[in-house]
């Protein structure tokens, strides 16, 4: 089931690009780790994670993989991952606000 979810959603275009990459910057910077940290967690380039970080490279499943393990995260975390509202920007009578 995951790996035809990702087929689709690698071949509808950049808009799952844009939110994976959103998805693993926030949940990366959860942890208060640096993109050398997970690369190295990830068995990957720092390079690698950049790119992904900055939506200049498609990752494969493999990929997703590995950055989900090293994140302690399930593959459809980063997927399918909706953007968290950052902190202090909540609606009124929301923490933040």
């Amino acid at each position: 089931m995951l790996i035809r979810s990702v087929r689709c959603l690698l071949a509808s275009g950049e808009g799952p690009v844009i939110i994976m990459r959103t998805a693993l910057r926030e949940l990366r910077e959860q942890r208060f780790i640096s993109q050398a940290v997970l690369a190295e967690r990830a068995r990957l380039t720092v390079y690698t994670v950049s790119r992904l970080e900055n939506g200049r490279h498609r990752p494969t499943l493999q990929t997703v993989r590995k950055l989900a393990g090293a994140l302690g995260v399930k593959p459809e975390d980063i997927w399918f991952a909706t953007p968290q509202r950052k902190a202090g920007a909540g609606a009124q009578g929301e923490p933040g606000a």
